[in-house]
């Protein structure tokens, strides 16, 4: 330091050796250091020549006088990482890349500074939890001025602000901001968004369920708030272009402007000149609209709505909206007004679809539909009187009218009317919204009965809305088809109460027997859940037809929905079944029952073809006689242990055991007697004659992988070395005596025996785990591919309560 009248400042500084001990290990901080060269004069005043601090992961610089000060920062975010974590807690797991930063101050006139900011990153990464962020190049530019008084930043003004990430993401905007009251003004213009680039941003941010999006975005809009407390204003437009959802086409261009928009979130306000979206599936208009929420509420305005429902569907399957997309056509126009006075809100409406097709509809001429609804919400007695709620369609037909209390003083549902429709009309509107009940489900002729809802909404939450409703109606048809079973005419009439849909128990005519489906449906729970409790006869002497073995018996064993023929009946009783309907049937379940097929004939095909081959049995129509089938259901399959199909008069047969998943998954064993065909497909090759007739009576398990459409014999999980024990066990000192063993495992091997005696020990799959019984007293759990498979004697299985 030297004084005088115009006083200087020099200051060199280096700290070196500095380490810290973390639990995992020493962290050694490179060196830092420090200079300051400072001077002091009459006319110029205080001067900082340089200011200078470096470490091993930043450097920063500045210099000027305190009305004019200038700084740079370099850091090394990857570096800083490495050497202060363990020492100061970051706010990062994972951090990476380069930043580069500089700030100019100059103060001004009054309490104003002028501040000019700018930022470049390269290489940026940042991950914290599930969030993380990545960018190549990054951009921030802020300028413009600060006003300080009385200690606090007054006002911020900023005549230019721009973000750029990459070639994503291009935003400017200018503007103001008041701190202490809130009040600011900011106009944006986003120059460039990147659809795909910002959907990746967000699903490293951890956005859940974010839909993979391609397209641009562009436009420009103000948003302002002129008063402390008072609403946010906002006008604007937005453009979307070559819009794509998880690959699908959804928009070409689309825009959506809007005016005199205000959002008063402590008042609970909204109001808005004009909303416009327009775009090729959807055109909507909202004019003066003004509603305001508390014990009063209020509303009013107007909504035209026009749409190309095709464009429109595949825009909602595309957001997830829909499951799939229906592929149905039409025009929809709507409109909607709310009016309020003395009171209460009038709202009503109408809509109407033209030139409405559906794929697959037995008829291709084109449908209408018109829908009209007037109601007044009563604000006061917080009630609502639906005054009309009425269908006219060439599908169906619907009338509601009544009263819905929703307030304290009342939470009631009086709503009363009826309704008619053609099932061969609705159906195809069914297949389009869920396209894997075209094979299940097929109805014929009208439905129509007339319509009850009452009872009580419920006062919290965690209750169902249906709980407290109590609904009648009925539902009939001419004739059906559900899941391959012909059904007659039949008026059903379920009733809802609680949450509970109940379905009658009384028996509904069928292919030449009965069918029964009486239980619940519980809608309370996520998913609803199926329950027939106690003891039903769901089938009984109902005619095996091709598609009932598709769709019922193959859930089942799916050798059933190979057969080119079928004949016979079959008898289905469950007990205390309890199913999960939707996606949560595959992993849920309980109960039980059994299956019974009586004077069954089958013509053979598929994999039930491969399996009579291996007994030497030619294609024809076979007499079967099938044993009881005893099932369990749990963990969303089918689980049995004895399945016996005898095709006596060629005296073999068939049993499997193990479980079919609801999500179509096989895991099952068919024990097969050993067989010349058996024996070559196991690995013999030679002298599979002789080895048949001296291992007559002992049988091989092979699994039976795959799905319920696509099943399969797995012979590479048979175990030959249990196979071979079997053998020994059976034969004994006649396989040893006579070389028979020794030529079977060379037979296995491929070599002959008699050639490989030193070596023919070790012959076939010697690595197999032994393989072990099904389980007599308990039910088999699901194979896997690592499992053995059992090889036993012909007879040496109790009967299971399922045998005959």
């Amino acid at each position: 330091m030297r004084g005088g009248s115009e006083p200087t400042l020099q200051l060199n500084a280096e700290l070196r050796g500095l380490a810290a001990q973390t639990p995992e290990r020493m962290v050694r901080c490179e060196p830092i250091t420090a200079a300051v060269d400072a001077a002091s004069s009459p006319k110029a005043g205080v001067e900082v020549r340089r200011a200078e601090i470096t470490t091993g992961f930043a450097t920063a610089s500045a210099h000027g006088s305190p009305g004019n000060v200038n700084g740079t920062l370099k850091a090394d975010l990857g570096r800083l990482k490495e050497q202060l974590a363990g020492i100061v807690a970051l706010p990062a797991e994972d951090m990476a890349g380069v930043i580069t930063a500089s700030v100019a101050a100059q103060r001004g006139s009054g309490d104003d500074i002028a501040v000019k900011v700018e930022a470049d990153g390269s290489n940026l990464r940042y991950a914290h939890g599930a969030q993380t962020f990545a960018a190549s190049r990054a951009r921030v530019l802020q300028s413009g001025t600060v006003r300080v008084q009385d200690g606090a930043v007054a006002r911020i003004d900023s005549s230019e602000t721009a973000l750029t990430l990459d070639d994503g993401v291009q935003v400017q905007a200018k503007g103001w901001l008041a701190p202490q009251d809130g009040t600011f003004s900011a106009d944006v213009s986003v120059r460039q968004a990147d659809l795909a680039y910002a959907t990746r941003m967000l699903a490293a941010a951890g956005t859940e369920n974010t839909k993979a999006m391609t397209g641009s975005a562009r436009g420009d809009f103000k948003v302002s708030r002129q008063d402390a407390g008072g609403p946010v204003q906002s006008a604007g437009a937005l453009t979307a272009e070559q819009l794509t959802v998880d690959g699908l086409p959804v928009v070409s261009t689309g825009k959506c402007r809007w005016q005199n928009v205000a959002f008063a979130p402590a008042a609970g306000s909204l109001r808005a000149g004009q909303v416009e979206v327009t775009s090729e599936p959807l055109r909507l208009t909202a004019t003066n609209l003004d509603a305001r929420l508390g014990d009063q509420p209020e509303a009013s305005g107007e909504v035209k709505l026009s749409s190309d429902l095709h464009l429109l569907t595949t825009l909602l399957a595309g957001l997830g909206v829909l499951d799939t997309n229906p592929g149905i056509t039409g025009t929809l126009t709507a409109d909607g007004q709310m009016r309020t006075g003395g009171g209460a809100i009038d709202v009503s409406g109408q809509a109407d679809v033209v030139n409405f097709t559906v794929p697959d509809a037995p008829s291709e001429a084109p449908r209408s539909a018109k829908f009209a609804y007037a109601a007044r919400v009563d604000t006061e007695r917080q009630s609502v009187g639906l005054q009309t709620f009425k269908l006219d369609s060439t599908l169906a037909n619907l009338n509601l009218k009544g009263s819905i209390g929703y307030g304290a003083r009342a939470r009631t549902v009086a709503l009363t009317g009826d309704y008619r429709l053609v099932w061969a009309d609705v159906l195809p509107v069914i297949y389009a919204l869920a396209p894997e009940l075209r094979d299940q489900i097929a109805l014929t002729g009208t439905s129509a009965d007339k319509v009850q809802i009452s009872g009580s909404l419920p006062e919290g939450e965690t209750e169902s809305v249906l709980s407290g409703l109590v609904a009648r109606t009925g539902v009939g048809w001419e004739t059906a088809q559900v899941l391959g079973v012909d059904l007659g005419r039949t008026d059903l009439a379920p009733t809802l109460r609680k949450g509970v849909v109940t379905l009658p128990a009384g028996p509904i005519p069928a292919a030449s027997g009965t069918v029964r489906v009486g239980g619940s449906i519980d809608l309370n729970p996520t998913p609803p859940l199926l329950r027939m409790p106690g003891q039903t006869a769901v089938l009984e002497g109902v005619k095996v037809t091709p598609e009932l073995a598709r769709q019922l018996l193959t859930r089942f064993n799916p050798i059933f929905g190979h057969a080119t023929e079928l004949r016979g009946t079959v008898d289905l009783v469950v007990r205390d079944l309890e199913l999960p309907l939707g996606k949560g049937i595959t992993s849920g379940g309980s109960g039980g029952g059994t299956l019974t097929l009586d004077q069954f004939q089958i013509a053979p095909g598929g994999i039930l073809a491969e399996l009579l081959s291996l007994g030497k049995l030619a294609r024809g129509m076979y007499v079967v006689d099938v044993s009881g089938l005893v099932f369990e259901v749990h963990d969303g399959r089918i689980h049995y242990r004895d399945l016996t199909l005898s095709f006596v008069q060629d005296k073999f047969d068939l049993k499997f055991y193990g479980s079919v998943g609801f999500d179509d998954t096989v895991d099952l064993v068919v024990s097969i007697p050993v067989g010349e065909t058996v024996l070559e497909r196991v690995g013999v090759r030679t002298g599979t004659a002789e080895y048949a007739r001296l291992l007559a009576g002992l049988r091989v398990d092979v699994p039976v992988v795959g799905t319920r459409q696509n099943p399969r014999l797995d012979f590479s999980q048979v175990n030959v070395k249990s196979l071979l024990d079997q053998a020994l066990h059976k034969q004994g000192e006649d396989l040893l005596t006579g070389g028979g063993l020794i030529d079977l495992i060379g037979g296995l091997s491929g070599k002959k025996g008699r050639e490989e005696k030193s070596g023919g020990a070790e012959t076939g799959d010697q690595r197999a785990p032994q393989a072990t019984p099904a389980p007599e007293a308990e039910k088999p759990k699901p194979r896997s591919k690592k499992s053995g498979v059992r090889v036993g004697r012909r007879g040496d299985r109790k009967k299971s309560p399922g045998r005959r």
